[in-house]
């Protein structure tokens, strides 16, 4: 009882804050929490079960203003802010394919495989050595990307996307001879398996269960071989899953996105570019 009404006096004075407040971009959503009687289990089962997931980052090294964003559209929002989707098919037949029909059904033109070698501010974009005159520039790149290819005088500050480090994603992938997992997702409290979600449909599998566990701001696990990271989360999935205890094992591989995001930590807001309407 005393962790829910700390819980429920810290979920107040979340909404009363302004995330852009910059003030909040000096502390770390853990420190914030803490100062109001926040203790470790709750700063982790509860607020970090969606902070990091959302941020990926750790509760305790997450940017507060980020963090304040993230837990009043969750947990303070409308009923449906955190629903979750789950595509059933490949992204590419979801996003890729469609995409690319409507650009061409526009007139517009796509170029694949082509490397983009520099943004100017006239604006062009300069593709395998070739200049191409722009309307607008939309860079959907990670940021040291961005660093490298935009010209320091297209801002109005100086450019510190450099200053920005980066945060990884580790997904563990375990395949089974049967169901172990009825549900389309599920996350876990005091385990190192954050989220596990069913990839079952969108792989094609025919017989048995796929499941990806996905791991944020997974420092610890991004070095650590495959045959370590089985024998940690195998045994686990036995633990949270009792119809996991009698399945086997079919296959089991790892990914690992050392550089997924930009590592949303204190300071790491003023570090990012401003918006400006022109």
């Amino acid at each position: 009882p005393g962790d829910r009404l700390r819980a429920m006096r810290a979920a107040a004075g979340l909404g009363r804050l302004d995330p852009a407040d910059p003030v909040l971009d000096t502390m770390s959503a853990g420190t914030w929490l803490a100062e109001r009687g926040q203790r470790a289990w709750a700063r982790q089962a509860l607020w970090g079960l969606f902070i990091t997931a959302a941020l990926n980052a750790e509760v305790d090294d997450a940017a507060m203003g980020l963090s304040a964003m993230v837990c009043k559209r969750a947990l303070l929002g409308r009923a449906d802010a955190a629903d979750i989707g789950i595509p059933l098919v490949p992204l590419e037949e979801l996003h890729g394919g469609p995409a690319l029909r409507r650009i061409a059904e526009m007139g517009g033109t796509v170029r694949l495989k082509s490397k983009v070698e520099a943004v100017t501010t006239d604006p062009k974009v300069v593709v395998d050595g070739e200049p191409m005159a722009a309307d607008a520039v939309i860079m959907a790149v990670p940021h040291e990307a961005a660093a490298r290819l935009l010209p320091a005088q297209a801002l109005p500050e100086p450019l510190r996307w450099p200053e920005l480090d980066a945060s990884p994603i580790v997904n563990v992938h375990v395949v089974y001879d049967r169901t172990v997992m009825d549900a389309p997702f599920a996350a876990a409290v005091a385990s190192p398996v954050q989220w596990v979600f069913d990839r079952t449909a969108v792989s094609g599998l025919r017989r048995g269960q796929y499941l990806a566990v996905s791991l944020s701001a997974a420092d610890r696990w991004i070095d650590m071989p495959t045959a370590e990271l089985r024998a940690r989360f195998v045994p686990e999935l036995r633990r949270l899953l009792p119809a996991a205890r009698g399945a086997a094992v079919r296959e089991l591989f790892v990914t690992r996105e050392r550089r997924a995001t930009f590592r949303q930590s204190p300071g790491s807001a003023a570090a990012r570019p401003s918006a400006a309407t022109r």
